[in-house]
């Protein structure tokens, strides 16, 4: 009680003891503490060297190639309506309503719809995940058959893989 009340009486007088005997202040908690979002952010990265850098390292390591055809439903609207396009279009592709590279000319938004769709010959990795998974997956009974809609960053694709090389 003593030293409150001398500390209370050198503040009266204008006396002021020096700043180093007192603790700084503290700041006011935060809401969320710097590491509560940390596990999140980390599958954020994990996912993203998966996703993107394991696509990297592939285009250096295998040598397949392909050549593929699309008809790309970009995201011009909103998302719903691109992917409601795409599902439309793939049903008169799959009955034989219209061919694939009329639909290209038609429907795709991609430069590429000038050509029917064909986006020539690429190596694995050159294009986006999604798009490069589509194109590699399919088994060579496969090929020349229509796949999709495939949901990329650029929209919604339908692919035709029209010739693969596999590794030398």
């Amino acid at each position: 009680m003593a030293l409150g009340c001398a500390l209370l009486l050198s503040a009266s007088c204008g006396f002021v003891l020096p700043a180093a005997r007192f603790p700084a202040a503290v700041p006011p908690p935060r809401s969320s503490p710097p590491a509560a979002n940390l596990f999140e952010n980390l599958s954020k990265i994990a996912e993203y060297n998966k996703k993107y850098l394991g696509t990297a390292f592939a285009a250096l390591t295998d040598d397949r190639k392909a050549r593929a055809s699309h008809i790309l439903f970009g995201f011009k609207e909103n998302a719903e309506d691109a992917e409601a396009r795409a599902r439309d279009v793939k049903c008169k592709l799959d009955s034989g309503e219209i061919e694939f590279e009329s639909a290209a000319s038609t429907y795709s938004s991609c430069p590429s719809a000038a050509r029917g769709g064909d986006l020539g010959e690429f190596k694995r990795g050159a294009m986006v995940p999604e798009f490069d998974e589509a194109v590699f997956s399919q088994t060579s009974e496969q090929l020349g058959q229509i796949i999709g809609p495939i949901k990329t960053q650029f929209g919604w694709h339908i692919i035709r893989v029209d010739e693969r090389s596999e590794a030398a």
